[in-house]
C-alpha cells in the first residue's frame, strides 16, 4: 500500500545525500584555499589569542612572544593589527571576512540539509496519512462541513477531498509525537520502526527548531524536550 510512497521518500533522501556529497568538497576546497593563503597570519593570531599556543614550533613561539610583548607597548587597535600582520586594517578585515564567509557557507549547507530532511519526513507522514484515509474514508466519519463550506465547494467529491486535506493539515500542525500517536491509534499502523529511534528523531526535530527559530543556539525549550545522554 505504501510502496510508492516509501520509494519516493528514499529517493529524495538519497538525492539529498548526493547533494551534500557534491557540494561539501567544493566548500572544503575553498576553505583550504583561504586557509593556506593566509596560514602565517592565522598562526600569528592563534599564538596571540591563545594562552597555550599548542602545535607551534619553537621559532613560532619565540616570534609570538615578541609580538605579544610589542603589542603591549602598541597603542591603538589599528596600529596593532598593522604591526602583527604587515597588512592594513582593511586588508586584515577582508581576510577574516573571507574565512568567516566560507565557515558560514559550510554551516548553511548542513542547516539547510537538516531542514530539507525534516520536510521530506513530514511529506512522508502526510502521504501515509493521505493514502490511508483514501483507502479508509470511514475514519473521517463525524467530520462536519459548515453550510458556507458546502456552498463554496459545491461538489460531493470535492467535499470529500476537502475533509481529507483538512484532516491531514490538522495532524501535521501538531508535534512529531502527536503524528506518531495518530498513526498508531487512529490509523492502526505499526510504528515500531520509529519507536526504536524515538529519542534521536525528537532531537532532530528540536535541532531543526533551533536552526529555524534561534540561529542554532541551544535554549531551554531544546533542553526540556531532548533527553541528554
Amino acid at each position: 500500500m505504501y510502496t510508492n510512497t516509501m520509494n519516493n521518500y528514499l529517493a529524495n533522501i538519497e538525492s539529498l545525500r548526493a547533494y551534500v556529497k557534491c557540494v561539501e568538497p567544493t566548500l572544503m576546497k575553498e576553505f583550504d584555499t583561504v586557509f593556506e593563503g593566509n596560514k602565517e597570519l592565522l598562526v600569528e593570531m592563534v599564538a596571540i589569542f591563545s594562552d597555550k599556543a599548542e602545535g607551534l614550533s619553537e621559532e613560532q613561539r619565540r616570534i609570538s612572544k615578541e609580538i605579544v610583548r610589542d603589542m603591549e607597548r602598541t597603542q591603538g587597535e589599528e596600529d596593532a593589527v598593522s604591526y602583527i600582520t604587515s597588512l592594513t586594517p582593511l586588508q586584515f578585515k577582508k581576510i577574516i571576512d573571507s574565512i568567516v564567509l566560507v565557515s558560514m557557507q559550510h554551516r548553511l549547507l548542513f542547516d539547510s540539509t537538516l531542514i530539507s530532511l525534516i520536510i521530506q519526513f513530514e511529506l512522508l507522514v502526510s502521504n501515509i496519512i493521505r493514502d490511508n484515509l483514501q483507502k479508509n474514508p470511514e475514519i473521517l466519519k463525524g467530520r462536519n462541513l459548515s453550510l458556507e463550506d458546502l456552498q463554496k465547494i459545491g461538489d460531493v467529491d470535492d467535499a470529500k477531498k476537502y475533509l481529507l486535506d483538512k484532516e491531514v493539515e490538522s495532524i501535521l500542525r501538531g508535534s512529531y509525537l502527536s503524528w506518531k500517536k495518530y498513526l498508531k491509534e487512529t490509523l492502526k499502523l505499526s510504528v515500531k520502526c520509529i519507536d526504536e529511534h524515538a529519542d534521536t528523531i525528537v532531537e532532530i526535530f528540536q535541532r531543526r527548531n533551533l536552526v529555524v527559530h534561534n540561529e542554532g543556539i541551544v535554549n531551554s525549550v531544546y533542553l526540556k524536550n531532548v533527553l541528554i545522554q
